[in-house]
């Protein structure tokens, strides 16, 4: 006969096996409480997970590793795609803000405001003349005995 809980084939009649009954007395249930049983023994279980996979050939080891790599290529160039085009468009953003703080510069015809200030006596400077330079001739044309 088979544990109903893990599947094991237990030695007796019994509906548990010995480790089951270990852990079910850790939890005991109150006597009384009603327990559907199963009619039938059930034939052990494997564990989840453990699913043995199929050999594969190498040949076609080779052809899934190939198929790999192509996809791994494609999304690499993708990946380099999007970065030029991202590069490309900061490029363009920068080129254009640049350009449009040139434009910014204009002067402005704003009035300008002036703090008051007091009022002084001003004095006119005496008008002075420069002397004209023209007619004196360029030393570097006279004649001196060395």
């Amino acid at each position: 006969m088979y544990c109903i809980k893990c599947g094991r084939e237990t030695n007796s009649e019994r509906v548990f096996c010995d480790e089951c009954l270990e852990s079910m007395e850790q939890y005991p249930v109150k006597p009384g409480t009603p327990v559907h049983l199963p009619k039938k023994s059930l034939p052990p279980q494997e564990k989840k997970g453990t699913r043995k996979k199929k050999p594969v050939k190498p040949e076609e080891q080779i052809h899934l590793l190939k198929g790999k790599i192509k996809r791994q290529r494609g999304l690499i160039f993708l990946l380099l795609a999007l970065l030029l085009v991202a590069s490309w468009f900061l490029f363009a953003s920068t080129i254009r803000n640049y350009l449009s703080k040139d434009d910014e510069i204009q002067p402005t015809t704003a009035p300008i405001t002036t703090a008051p200030t007091t009022t002084a006596p001003t004095t006119t400077a005496p008008a002075t003349t420069v002397p004209d330079t023209s007619a004196v001739p360029d030393v570097s044309e006279l004649d001196i005995p060395e």
